[in-house]
């Protein structure tokens, strides 16, 4: 065998690793597409799951929250922030999950139900004047998402 057919061969030969390699890299970056979803909805469950739970366990933070949802002006002013604490888990719950959306990491369906909630939520006076109270910079996705829903509701009344 020559010089030159040896170079030919190690050419052929280090174009099969190449292939073989990028084969290799497209399986990795599927598999780690998929496990970022899966802890991203995991992460994102969790959160709410605690979220729940925590109303659930405590009668006057339940009262608190969707009394102040309803008739923000029905919680005196000490509990206001207490209010706004409480709520703003909450929508930063809907952030990240809308980020995780974006990103095309949060599984598949979860969005959609969670619009349906951050609509039926900025058609309450204690969302409105929460989202008030807070400076919330436009530019981000979530809080531009967030101020078209609410003149979407304005609109549509």
């Amino acid at each position: 065998m020559t010089i030159e057919q040896l170079g030919s061969l190690g050419e052929f030969v280090a174009a099969i690793a190449t292939i073989a390699t990028l084969i290799y890299l497209a399986v990795q970056v599927r598999r780690n597409t998929a496990a970022g979803r899966a802890t991203g909805t995991s992460e994102h469950t969790t959160v709410l799951n605690d979220f729940n739970y925590m109303l659930a366990q405590n009668d006057d933070l339940y009262r608190l929250y969707f009394d102040g949802l309803a008739d923000p002006d029905s919680i005196a002013e000490p509990e206001v922030m207490k209010f706004d604490m409480l709520l703003g888990t909450y929508v930063s719950s809907l952030m990240q999950t809308y980020s995780l959306h974006c990103e095309g990491t949060l599984g598949e369906g979860i969005w959609p139900h969670h619009l349906q909630s951050l609509k039926w939520l900025v058609k309450l006076p204690g969302f409105v004047g929460h989202w008030k109270r807070w400076d919330r910079p436009s530019e981000v996705p979530f809080n531009k998402l967030v101020s078209e829903l609410m003149v979407e509701r304005v609109t549509s009344n």
